[in-house]
């Protein structure tokens, strides 16, 4: 079976020859007609499926997110109970052959406690708005300045999971 271009190639031939007189085309106009037609019919056919395809693929998709989503809500879950157990036992890590789980102090990070108190040189200027600069803050707060409107304090633990060897 022809492809829809060579079908195209030949009416254009029979265009020519019966505009500009170009050599005659091996199958007649009319043949060439009928013959689209029908290749254009099944070429719908497979973009009607392709179509239904997609719609398909957006709802694997869909579903594959739902799934991650899932999974990595458990994983939070599974961690803050990890967490809260290791910090109710006092354990500051596990070392075993197949398990090493390490909880570490959280760094410390600017709490924005009033941001209209903020003095300016602590400010990231972009257009048409102020947004405190806590990298900067962070810096002066522990060089022992002290800033209106902020205050520095110790983040949430954060679990670690260090490479095994042989991973």
């Amino acid at each position: 079976m022809r492809k829809l271009y060579e079908i195209r190639d030949d009416i254009q031939r029979a265009v020519n020859y019966m505009i500009y007189g170009d050599e005659a085309p091996a199958t007649p106009l009319e043949d060439l007609e009928i013959e689209a037609a029908e290749k254009i019919k099944a070429c719908f056919h497979i973009v009607h499926h392709l179509e239904a395809e997609m719609a398909e693929a957006d709802i694997i998709i869909k579903n594959a997110q739902d799934y991650k989503k899932k999974r990595l809500e458990a994983i939070e879950r599974i961690e803050a109970d990890i967490k809260i157990t290791m910090e109710v036992m006092g354990l500051k890590k596990i070392d075993e052959p197949d398990c090493r789980i390490t909880i570490q102090p959280g760094r410390e990070r600017v709490e924005i406690l009033d941001a209209s108190k903020i003095p300016v040189c602590f400010l990231k200027i972009i257009p048409e708005t102020k947004e405190p600069d806590k990298v900067t803050m962070l810096k002066a707060l522990k060089n022992g300045e002290s800033i209106d409107g902020v205050k520095l304090t110790v983040g949430d633990p954060i679990l670690k999971y260090p490479k095994i060897k042989g991973e």
